[in-house]
């Protein structure tokens, strides 16, 4: 059934462990992360049990997007942190990028200072913070491509990017902002690097575009998206990255995706999101030792915070049941 507000809170048990489908998966990865990629965080701040709800589905980061953060007020922001922190959540990550970043430079770098500045006032609690870039240079609109422009295959400038400009600053950021006992509150690696599975040197697209200019970059993690559904195919699209991750000495981390197929154009998780812990763990099952050392976790992409609120009931109740839409009225959770 459906618990108003006023019941919500006694009817989650305080998250002194995961509990429903990802529990498995969150005892078998240890230290390895389960991530959540929800975007927008402003409907976060009608979601106040969002946060108790992810910790107890064993996910340790939420991912929202960096620049929408900015924008908010301070309260706002710092609601937001709060509701993170109180409800135990280990990491909270902004992830930004567009495909014409590399050719942005200016705006890239004011969004990280501002963004950095921002968070060295804001109050964190027991929060660690974590950077993530998503820079499709190749997803560039059809408006423009039909005005001539076309992706040539050079990542090059991508990596010259955050090599010269992001890595830096995020470098400055790690050590200013520390906890009372010296440690910085940054998330290593210091910039996760969200990728389509298929970025290799030498590789050609599906459109006939040779891939060229990877270079490795310290301090970076590779985050590919699998866009596959199921653990032999999760596995066997992961081979490029896992290869990579190895052969650049960076942790792989690997993402399923649960958008319907019908708008993804991609094998999903959609209408089988109960599945999403035993397919994960299987998959997890099929690394070789040399991989399991470089293997850093996975992570969940979902449309926005309420699919996310959605599917994180599901994932603790074990339920197919969908969340009511919260338009101005207080959020209700999924209860047995």
């Amino acid at each position: 059934m459906f618990c108003s507000t006023a019941c919500a809170e006694d009817s989650l048990p305080p998250p002194v462990g995961p509990v429903g489908q990802l529990a498995l998966l969150r005892e078998q990865l240890g230290a390895r992360r389960i991530q959540l990629v929800v975007w927008d965080p402003r409907p976060l701040l009608k979601l106040p049990y969002f946060f108790r709800l992810t910790v107890h589905a064993g996910v340790d980061t939420v991912w929202i997007c960096g620049f929408p953060f900015r924008q908010m007020n301070k309260e706002q922001k710092q609601s937001i942190l709060k509701q993170a922190s109180d409800a135990g959540l280990p990491t909270i990550g902004f992830i930004d990028g567009d495909y014409d970043w590399p050719q942005q430079r200016k705006f890239v770098e004011y969004h990280y200072k501002d963004l950095t500045s921002q968070l060295t006032k804001l109050e964190l609690g027991n929060l660690h913070v974590a950077f993530a870039v998503n820079v499709e240079v190749y997803a560039i609109p059809a408006a423009k491509r039909v005005a001539g422009k076309s992706w040539n295959g050079d990542l090059s400038s991508y990596i010259d990017l955050l090599r010269d400009l992001v890595l830096p600053q995020l470098e400055v950021f790690a050590r200013k902002k520390v906890r009372p006992d010296g440690e910085s509150v940054v998330r290593m690696p210091l910039l996760m690097r969200f990728e389509p599975w298929w970025y290799r040197n030498g590789r050609t697209t599906e459109d006939g575009v040779p891939m060229y200019g990877l270079r490795p970059l310290n301090n970076t993690g590779l985050a590919a998206m699998t866009y596959r559904n199921t653990p032999d195919e999760i596995y066997t699209f992961s081979e490029i990255v896992r290869r990579r991750s190895m052969l650049e000495r960076v942790p792989f981390y690997l993402g399923v995706e649960t958008i319907p197929s019908a708008i993804s154009k991609t094998p999903s998780f959609a209408g089988r999101e109960i599945l999403i812990g035993e397919a994960l763990s299987e998959t997890c099952r099929r690394f070789s030792g040399e991989e399991m050392e470089s293997f850093g976790g996975f992570f969940i992409h979902t449309k926005d915070p309420y699919e996310a609120y959605r599917i994180l009931s599901i994932l603790v109740h074990g339920k197919k049941e969908t969340p009511p839409v919260h338009r101005g009225r207080p959020p209700r959770i999924i209860t047995n």
